[in-house]
Formats: structure tokens, C-alpha cells, sequence
């Protein structure tokens, strides 16, 4: 049920036709369907009658641990090579998506802070940037 929603929300800017979805998770591995709905580019909004306006990009932003960020990084046996194994996962998820949306519309950021460990988890969903036209004023 978690993989259901969570492949949902990041399928939002496909569905919504375009803006970003940014999601942080310590270990960047990824099932096969979560990479295809970050992957999925958005549907071309229509804007009048007989008119196709192109849809606005669909960008992605993964923030994952650093290899030193990582809770088994000092680890002793087996255990100390997660870490390589995470960092050929978010490389792995890079090419993926670099190659179905495009190298400029995808960022990945790597969290360090001197020892801390990183468990941040989430997903967020923002709309496109509004166009001059669809400025508004500030009330206050």
C-alpha cells in the first residue's frame, strides 16, 4: 500500500501536467514502478479550442545520504559496504532519469552534516511557476 501511494504522488507532475516533485529517502533504492512514475513526462495540456499548448517539464529532485551521511559508513564486516551499494543505486537512478526526462531536469543532492546520520523521508508535489499573465497580487 506505501509503494501505491508513494508511486501516486510521484506521478503527480505527469498527471498535472508538469511542475516538480522532490523526495528525500536516506537509501535511494528505489522500486522498478517508482522509477517509471518519476520517469513519466507530463500530458500536453490543451488551452482553447483546436490549440495544444506544450506541457511544462517535469522535474525531479532526489535528496539522499551521502556515503558518509549513512548509518553503516564506520560499520565493521559486510554491513560497511552499503553504503557503495546505495551510491551505485542513486547513480543507477540518475542514468534512468537523466535518460527518459533529461540531464537538466533532474538534480540530485547528497546531505552531509560532519557526523550526523540522514533519515529524512518524504515527497513533495509543486505546481508549475505561474506566467506573467497569472500574476497576483500580494494582499498584504
Amino acid at each position: 500500500q506505501d509503494e501505491s501511494v508513494c508511486t501516486q504522488a510521484m506521478a503527480l507532475p505527469s498527471e498535472l501536467g508538469g511542475g516538480s516533485v522532490t523526495v528525500s529517502s536516506p537509501y535511494c533504492n528505489f522500486t522498478p514502478a517508482a522509477l517509471q512514475s518519476l520517469a513519466r513526462r507530463p500530458l500536453p495540456s490543451v488551452k482553447g479550442e483546436g490549440s495544444e499548448q506544450a506541457s511544462t517539464p517535469a522535474r525531479v529532485e532526489l535528496i539522499t545520504a551521502a556515503s558518509e551521511a549513512n548509518g553503516f559508513y564506520a560499520s565493521r564486516g559486510v554491513s560497511s559496504l552499503l553504503p557503495t551499494a546505495y551510491a551505485i543505486l542513486e547513480y543507477d537512478a540518475l542514468i534512468f532519469l537523466e535518460d527518459r526526462i533529461g540531464a537538466a531536469d533532474v538534480t540530485l543532492r547528497l546531505w552531509r552534516r560532519g557526523t550526523d546520520t540522514f533519515h529524512a523521508k518524504g515527497i513533495w508535489y509543486a505546481p508549475p511557476a505561474r506566467g506573467q499573465d497569472d500574476a497576483f497580487e500580494d494582499p498584504c
